[in-house]
């Protein structure tokens, strides 16, 4: 019993290490859009491969650690160029790599972060050949053919291919046809025909590669990219970049059918307008995206946006009237979310055009002073910042007027 004890826990420990390395490598990959789920997408491809390559178990397993793991070194390298970085993980600065050539420098940082660990160390060499054409002709470790190890050989083919399909800063994706045409052409060159083989076979049979989800997660990174942008501009009055950077995200969100997305789009673009008192443009804007609403879910949050454009065009009763609806609903509901939009709204209209000690304004304000005590609504505070913040110090206005 007291001989099986460490090694459970030593195998325990190697798991939870492992962990935190997949932790870190995603939250690297989380720095560029172009990157996201790269790992993710080419270890399942490798383990597609590998069975169809007639891997025996242990050689699967090394493959999928390695496939798991074989952006680490380079992101670490890119990391630690960053002189405001602290990397004591690389022990830069003790066995500083900064002369060495790319490659010996990501064998180097990959032997400090996964050396020592069995289940890690073992994918090193699959990793740092991955680099290695099959012919020889163009080669970091002066390997070729089997002297390369199969791992590496099968991860070369199926890095390869992600990548292609994957949409970059300087290029489009390519299909998943054209990508396996180019990888194809390589076959006997750059990668083991063998492989190339392995990778014809899983393609001819997984559509989901096909459907190119990848394609869609990155578009969808990007247009909340252009939304968040538009927030940033808005809250320092850059009105012009903002009224961009909505256009923008509309564009895409029209482009990948995603309601949602072009909600937001729409809407910062009615808040920029609004700022600006271009209130026909306001309203033209929304009177385009009607065309496109469809579900009750969608012509609600359009309402919202109504509500504040009919108010401000001088129709108040009809702007209240459909806050007040959406108020309504929205309580019934228990949408908290969009009862704390809606109330943010009327409170701040009634606010400007009925005056702080309005009765209606005291009962919406207290209302909306209550939820984001009791809710976790801070996306809402920040995203409607224009209107909350007022509603805030006329709040504490009001509480110091009765103390």
């Amino acid at each position: 019993m007291a001989q099986t004890t460490p090694s459970v826990s030593q195998s325990a420990l190697a798991q939870k290490y492992k962990d935190v390395v997949r932790s870190l490598i995603t939250s690297l990959e989380l720095r560029n859009p172009y990157n996201i789920d790269h790992c993710r997408l080419v270890a399942r491809l490798c383990d597609q491969m590998g069975k169809k390559a007639g891997f025996d178990r242990e050689s699967r397993a090394v493959l999928q650690t390695a496939a798991e793991m074989h952006t680490l070194g380079v992101s670490l390298q890119m990391e630690e160029k960053k002189p405001y970085f602290s990397l004591p993980i690389t022990r830069l600065g003790l066995s500083t790599g900064r002369d060495l050539p790319t490659h010996l420098r990501e064998e180097q940082i990959l032997q400090e972060v996964l050396g020592g660990v069995p289940s890690l160390e073992c994918a090193i060499p699959a990793i740092v050949q991955r680099y290695e054409w099959f012919d020889g002709s163009a080669s970091l470790f002066g390997l070729q053919g089997q002297d390369i190890c199969q791992e590496a050989r099968l991860l070369a083919v199926a890095d390869a291919f992600v990548d292609l399909a994957t949409p970059k800063k300087h290029r489009s994706q390519e299909s998943s046809r054209e990508a396996l045409q180019r990888i194809l052409d390589r076959s006997g060159t750059q990668f083991d025909p063998r492989f190339v083989e392995a990778l014809q076979e899983v393609m001819g049979e997984d559509v989901s590669f096909k459907e190119s989800g990848r394609t869609e997660h990155f578009e969808t990174a990007r247009c909340r990219h252009y939304l968040n942008l538009g927030h940033l501009y808005i809250a320092i009055h850059e009105m012009d970049w903002a009224l961009r950077s909505y256009l923008k995200a509309e564009k895409i969100a029209v482009e990948m059918s995603d309601s949602g997305l072009q909600l937001g789009a729409i809407s910062g673009q009615v808040m920029v307008h609004c700022e600006r008192h271009h209130l026909e443009l306001a309203r033209e804007t929304l009177q385009r995206a009607r065309s496109r609403t469809h579900s009750e879910r969608e012509k609600r949050g359009y309402h919202l946006m109504w509500g504040l454009v009919e108010w401000l065009t001088g129709r108040e009763q009809n702007g209240y009237d459909i806050l007040d609806r959406l108020i309504s609903h929205y309580r019934k509901a228990r949408n908290l979310p969009g009862l704390t939009a809606s109330l943010t709204l009327q409170s701040y209209l009634l606010l400007t055009h009925r005056g702080l000690e309005s009765d209606e304004h005291v009962d919406t304000l207290a209302e909306f002073m209550e939820l984001v005590a009791k809710y976790d609504l801070f996306d809402v505070v920040e995203r409607y910042r224009k209107f909350t913040l007022p509603l805030f110090l006329s709040a504490q206005h009001i509480t110091l007027s009765i103390i």
